[in-house]
């Protein structure tokens, strides 16, 4: 159990890494934006398209995240009553992480059928300097933000059966 711990623990500050620049870009990219548009008139055409996709990738990270602090699914009203009952908190809890998987699950295998029709369509979402962006390039967070969350809630669904033992 303490080498799935450090792996969680590793693979947060990952998620938390890329949140971070991702954030950062976007922030950069919006300033950017708005000056070009207020100085010059005109922004980046491929701007708004490319900061709509990273919106999706800072959602997809922050859900993973959340997961991982166990802050996804609140069970609060039927866990009021479990204060003083850690076996029974556990065994709700490893009931929600596992109904968090199997959807996350069925969300990861979703998403990636989509993904692979959008690889081949190989549509572009946008041109940057003549180069064109592919749509699955930004849809790729689908199943892999589906599948952080899908992972995230198994490794507390472990942790939550260990408690019962």
């Amino acid at each position: 159990m303490e080498k799935l711990k450090k792996a969680e623990a590793l693979l947060v500050r990952l998620e938390g890494a890329t949140l971070v620049t991702l954030l950062t870009v976007m922030m950069v990219m919006a300033f950017l934006q708005v000056a070009a548009r207020q100085f010059f008139g005109t922004g980046l055409l491929w701007g708004d398209t490319f900061l709509r996709h990273l919106v999706l990738w800072v959602g997809f990270l922050g859900a993973a995240l959340a997961t991982a602090d166990e802050k996804n699914f609140a069970f609060e009203a039927l866990q009021t009553g479990l204060s003083g009952k850690p076996r029974a908190r556990a065994a709700l809890a490893l009931a929600a992480q596992l109904c968090g998987a199997a959807v996350g699950a069925l969300l990861t295998r979703a998403s990636w059928i989509y993904l692979l029709a959008e690889h081949e369509e190989a549509k572009a979402l946008f041109t940057a300097g003549g180069f064109e962006v592919p749509a699955w390039a930004f849809a790729v967070i689908l199943p892999l933000g589906f599948l952080l969350v899908t992972l995230h809630s198994l490794i507390k669904a472990a942790e939550a059966a260990a408690k019962l033992r």
